[in-house]
């Protein structure tokens, strides 16, 4: 009895569902993510004079040179900039971090630190870049 021999199916494997489906779940992705309204690099920061202070920074307020106040990203008033004070007060913060663009008038970041001070927090830290030793 003679056996033919098997023949050997050739198996294509195609990745086009695959690149499909990458391409599905990126659209996804993209559709139902949430994007920031600002970025950090708008503000230019002052630069210090002082050791730099490690740690993070969980309440932090930021003044753009044009006068807007955004606290976590979200545009405020200075009406809703109080209130936010207020309520971080009444949590138990104790201090917060002023991020100020060096063009800023220091009149209005001497009331927004009277401000919270008035709000009851006694710490108010301004967050400052070190000075470049080359003068760039």
């Amino acid at each position: 009895m003679r056996f033919s021999p098997e023949r050997r199916r050739v198996v294509f494997i195609t990745l086009t569902p695959l690149i499909d489906i990458v391409f599905i779940v990126l659209i996804f992705f993209l559709v139902t993510s949430k994007m920031r309204p600002y970025t950090d690099a708008e503000v230019k920061l002052a630069e210090a004079q002082g050791k730099p202070v490690a740690g993070a920074i969980p309440h932090m307020v930021i003044l753009h040179a044009d006068g807007r106040t955004f606290v976590h990203g979200v545009e405020k008033s200075v009406d809703r900039l109080q209130v936010k004070l207020a309520n971080w007060a009444n949590e138990g913060v104790k201090g917060i971090t002023v991020v100020a663009d060096q063009a800023l008038a220091a009149q209005t970041l001497v009331q927004t630190v009277t401000m919270a001070n008035a709000a009851g927090i006694a710490r108010v830290k301004i967050l400052t870049r070190q000075p470049n030793p080359h003068g760039r």
